[in-house]
């Protein structure tokens, strides 16, 4: 059984509902202060609590299992988290990457999805994670120029280290925008300031030191 959480409908403060395709991706366009950045916010307050604190939104619906065992669980906290080593404890704890979610074990995962009254409660992490221009900007730099072998540590680094799924989303960002997936680092290894390369627009010998993207 694949753990999946999807966001099916949002409403907003003025009475307006978006539904959701369950396919593809989905993206918020709009110029300065549209309301951009807030409605992101509003979602992931209110994927933790119904109760939470909101502007531009009213409501969400979220699709998720009716029922998760422990097992289904633990093989996607082992999956798509960071284990934690700590020796003797039981039952196994998990961090979300990239984040500062709290540690969380495969039961409280299944008692959270089973009995969230449609929301996430403490899974939420694991599922949806906000992130800024400016954050996303600074994982770049302390990941994508530096070897990390094959565990994430971040969302970006995860795609990094991921070549299908790095092109996967290049392929999309062209079908939205007419533009291929910009990665931009900026780091020590690097003789210039910044490197920047598109998929499929450079050869690989012109892509600066780092982990090699797969075709």
């Amino acid at each position: 059984m694949t753990l999946k959480v999807r966001l099916a409908s949002m409403v907003s403060n003025a009475g307006d509902k978006v539904e959701f395709s369950s396919s593809g991706v989905t993206c918020l366009v709009g110029g300065n202060n549209a309301g951009k950045s807030r409605t992101l916010s509003d979602i992931a307050a209110l994927i933790v609590s119904s109760d939470s604190s909101s502007v531009v939104l009213t409501e969400l619906t979220l699709e998720k299992p009716d029922v998760v065992n422990e097992l289904d669980a633990e093989k996607f906290l082992k999956a798509t988290a960071v284990e934690q080593p700590l020796p003797g404890t039981f039952p196994t704890q998990y961090l979300p990457l990239g984040t500062s979610g709290s540690a969380l074990s495969a039961p409280h995962l299944a008692s959270s999805l089973t009995h969230g009254d449609g929301t996430l409660r403490g899974a939420a992490p694991f599922f949806f994670q906000h992130w800024t221009a400016g954050s996303l900007s600074t994982h770049a730099i302390m990941t994508l120029g530096h070897p990390h072998g094959s565990s994430p540590s971040t969302p970006l680094h995860q795609m990094f280290i991921d070549g299908d799924l790095e092109e996967e989303l290049s392929n999309l960002s062209y079908e939205a925008f007419e533009e291929h997936l910009t990665l931009d680092r900026a780091n020590m290894d690097v003789a210039s300031e910044s490197a920047k390369w598109r998929m499929s627009r450079f050869p690989y010998s012109a892509i600066p030191p780092g982990p090699t993207p797969r075709r």
